[in-house]
């Protein structure tokens, strides 16, 4: 819904940009978010931006910079029309940062779908769209030279503004920043 906020990490470096370009090749009518992990979904903000931001960097100084490890192509089918790359380590980690932030927004908003950490690749496609391009996104995933264990050193709240448009509100860093 519009005007909701989340908290993301953006990929880092050459894996951010490997995986926009992926998406953009096999992808085209779906508009390239900048690629990343979300660790609280969008949902009505329960506090005021500054009040946000302020928590949100109070927390992240809790936490060390997390360790993520991206697997393969996976599908949320039946469920949701979704493909994404999924988070196969690091979770433990992840679900602490979750839980810190979700008490800082203060935000009980029930969730739609439980927990899942991952990489949204293609969305708002029909469910055999989405079985064509699993396994073309699977093989081009499968050539990406760099590591897939990546560092998330900061964190992002962020406010939809449109269908598939995110705004950055502002970050916070995680103690162990270059």
């Amino acid at each position: 819904m519009v005007e909701d906020v989340a908290i993301v990490g953006y990929l880092p470096g050459e894996a951010g940009r490997y995986i926009a370009d992926l998406v953009r090749a096999h992808v085209p009518a779906v508009p390239v978010r900048r690629p990343h992990i979300t660790f609280m979904p969008g949902r009505p903000p329960a506090l005021p931006d500054a009040e946000l931001l302020r928590r949100l960097r109070q927390r992240a100084q809790n936490f060390l910079p997390l360790e993520l490890t991206l697997g393969e192509v996976r599908n949320f089918l039946p469920l949701s029309p979704v493909l994404y790359l999924d988070v196969v380590a690091g979770m433990a980690g992840l679900d602490q940062l979750r839980r810190a932030l979700l008490e800082a927004t203060e935000n009980s908003h029930p969730e739609r779908f439980p927990f899942h950490p991952h990489l949204t690749l293609a969305y708002d496609q029909s469910p055999e769209e989405i079985l064509a391009l699993q396994p073309r996104l699977q093989a081009g995933w499968a050539k990406y030279p760099g590591p897939r264990r990546l560092r998330f050193t900061q964190l992002m709240l962020v406010r939809q503004t449109g269908p598939a448009s995110w705004q950055d509100l502002g970050s916070a860093a995680m103690p162990g920043m270059e």
